[in-house]
């Protein structure tokens, strides 16, 4: 049985944006399901984890933003129980009746 995945044109202009950056982000595609489509609400990118800085060190500061990077170098930087963690968290705030459809990646270039 085929899928049909419909979004509205608003959402298209926010996963441009975030494909026109240097690295990759990781996050979520929320939305609601029903028997022959599935409509896409939003895409909600997966923040990084706090102290993580653009020289690869820890944010001493403790506020989590002094250099705070926006995307990840390198594909192996994504790790799995930090996504699987915000999963858990998005879905336990969505209403009734939405629910995290999928994971993107954005990222540079052909990569996949």
């Amino acid at each position: 049985m085929r899928r049909t995945v419909v979004a509205e044109e608003k959402i298209l202009p926010e996963i441009v944006k975030l494909g026109k950056t240097d690295g990759y982000i990781p996050g979520l595609i929320i939305g609601q399901c029903s028997e022959s489509r599935d409509f896409i609400v939003h895409f909600a990118k997966t923040p990084l984890p706090i102290g993580k800085t653009n020289d690869g060190g820890n944010d001493e500061s403790g506020d989590g933003k002094k250099n705070q990077k926006k995307s990840l170098e390198n594909l192996s930087d994504i790790k799995e129980s930090w996504i699987v963690d915000h999963a858990k968290q998005v879905t336990r705030m969505l209403p009734g009746g939405l629910w995290v459809l999928g994971l993107f990646v954005t990222g540079p270039g052909d990569v996949l």
